[in-house]
């Protein structure tokens, strides 16, 4: 039984750690490090949205309408001028010319900004992969594998990339000798060799010599809470970034309403919008960050050992793990507050989910009340329902059923009152 509960487990992290990986694959392509391809060109997602034919069409709509908007806000502008008078009409209609022509100025700077900042941001991220070439569910599952978990002690040698030899024969290389980094073909009875078993899931004898790793050795404790913890981060971070694509392309179509406020408030809406675009523009930069340094310091935790007590170092480790992958979430605020950009920006996708949750949860209590309502609410003393707005509808079937029918009569001649005990199970119910 303690076998077949241990590759349960092992098959629990392998779920998980694909997840993490597929997580992480969506991270890349949010953030803007890895391209997607659209009519066979490759491109930035973000920079797909904003110049997406539709909404080029619906942008050159709303700067007709933003000019419109200009002669409106000049026109409040003279006006509001004439009873308190602080500029002459010539700066008002000088606001209005530079409002008009920085409407495709500013979107002109804003596709550079993002452009430049997207290039930037791959090469930070190519600047970061040079540790180790393990995927972040490959090192959490490297990383509970002690070396004496190892069943050769070849194993746990490592190349010049710092991969052990054990995680080669467990995902297998390619053609030019790389490790795999997907988990297809691999299975608990690949990694812990195969057991034979009878009906009670008990070894019955010891595996064959396919085993890689000894199933009584290998540290659940760390992969598993580890895969789960970092599932929830990186999706977290991923929601945040979705937001952020959705978010740069509303103020990219909000540009030109904007800048025609410009002669009304001398710019305090541009500055406004300017300062949100910079910082949507560049909270991914944080999480690149935070994730990225992660992961070069993923494959030391597993170096690192306490002497003379292996259940320090496993606490330790889970230690590690478990706040470096915290950390993630946090690195959005802190790289925000190094800008002297909004944080708040960087806590609205953890908002989002809750409010996305307490909605879920008050639709569940809302089709709750309506069941109470209209069965009833069960009664543990009487063994019924009461209140129920059918309760009386079962009882006046259940009285129409046995006039009607008059019931069945047995031999003695004995009505049995069919009609009024199905009336009667009605009411129950």
């Amino acid at each position: 039984m303690k076998i077949f509960f241990l590759k349960i487990l092992m098959w629990l992290q392998i779920g998980l750690s694909r997840i993490v990986d597929m997580v992480m694959q969506l991270f890349s392509v949010f953030s803007g490090i890895d391209t997607i391809k659209v009519d066979g060109k490759e491109e930035s997602l973000l920079l797909y949205f904003i110049g997406n034919t539709t909404v080029i069409k619906v942008f050159w709509a709303i700067l007709i309408i933003g000019v419109f908007c200009v002669f409106i806000f000049t026109a409040i502008a003279i006006i509001k001028n004439m009873v308190v008078i602080k500029k002459t009409v010539s700066q008002i209609l000088g606001k209005m010319l530079i409002s008009m022509f920085s409407m495709i100025v500013v979107v002109i700077c804003l596709f550079g900004f993002i452009f430049g900042a997207n290039c930037v941001l791959t090469e930070i991220d190519v600047a970061f992969n040079q540790g180790s070439e393990l995927t972040i569910g490959q090192q959490l599952f490297d990383a509970s594998i002690t070396d004496a978990a190892w069943v050769n002690p070849d194993f746990a040698i490592k190349d010049e990339d710092g991969i052990s030899q054990g995680m080669k024969e467990v995902f297998g290389t390619d053609n030019k000798g790389k490790i795999n980094k997907d988990w297809d073909g691999v299975t608990p009875d690949k990694i812990f060799g195969t057991y034979k078993t009878d009906w009670m899931f008990e070894n019955i004898e010891k595996p064959n010599e396919d085993q890689i790793v000894n199933i009584e050795k290998y540290d659940f404790f760390i992969g598993l809470p580890s895969s789960i913890i970092m599932a929830i981060v990186l999706f977290i971070a991923v929601m945040g970034l979705v937001t952020r694509l959705y978010d740069l392309v509303f103020i990219f179509l909000t540009s030109p309403l904007i800048m025609s406020t410009l002669p009304v408030d001398d710019g305090a809406k541009f500055k406004l919008w300017r300062e949100t675009a910079i910082s949507k523009t560049l909270l991914a930069y944080g999480t690149v960050f935070s994730v990225n340094i992660y992961i070069i310091l993923m494959p030391l935790i597993s170096k690192i050992t306490i002497p003379g007590s292996n259940a320090l170092t496993t606490l330790m480790r889970v230690l590690l793990i478990i706040c470096g992958a915290l950390t993630i979430s946090n690195g959005q605020v802190f790289f925000a507050r190094l800008l002297g950009t909004d944080a708040q920006e960087s806590r609205q996708a953890a908002y989002g989910m809750r409010t996305m949750f307490a909605g879920v949860m008050g639709s569940a209590r809302a089709v709750k009340g309506a069941a109470r309502m209209t069965f009833g609410q069960y009664n543990a003393y009487t063994g019924h329902r009461e209140r129920g707005l059918i309760q009386g509808t079962g009882k006046v079937l259940g009285a129409a059923g046995t006039v009607l029918t008059g019931g069945f009569k047995d031999k003695a001649g004995n009505t049995l009152g069919f009609g009024n005990a199905v009336g009667s199970k009605m009411g129950q119910m």
